[in-house]
This record gives structure tokens, C-alpha cells and sequence, in this order.
């Protein structure tokens, strides 16, 4: 059972847009993907799913 508590996304704040910013496997050139996630700023995955957790069902 998951006892860990996360914010929704919905339920995080006011939408703005901004970026996801990603690095190129390939290349090692930025990549910055449009976002208008409740975070409001620029951030990486990385901190989006420190924020919100991982709403993926596993496999």
C-alpha cells in the first residue's frame, strides 16, 4: 500500500505557461518542450515528478 501523499496537479495552482526543459540524448542540445503544468515556471521532469509524484500506474 502507498502511503505517500502528493499534490494533484490540478490541485497545485494557477496554470502558466512555460517549459519542460530536456537534454538531447543524441545531440546534448536543450530541448524545451511548451508546459502549462500547475509548477507555473520553467522546470525538468525531474522536478515536476518531485513535486507531483508519479502518476503512472506501474506494468
Amino acid at each position: 500500500m502507498n502511503t505517500t501523499s502528493h499534490t494533484l496537479p490540478s490541485a497545485a495552482g494557477p496554470v502558466v505557461p512555460h517549459v519542460e526543459r530536456a537534454t538531447s540524448m543524441v545531440t546534448g542540445q536543450p530541448i524545451l518542450i511548451r508546459c502549462e503544468c500547475p509548477l507555473g515556471r520553467d522546470h525538468t521532469y525531474a522536478e515536476w515528478r518531485e513535486r507531483f509524484g508519479d502518476p503512472a500506474p506501474a506494468e
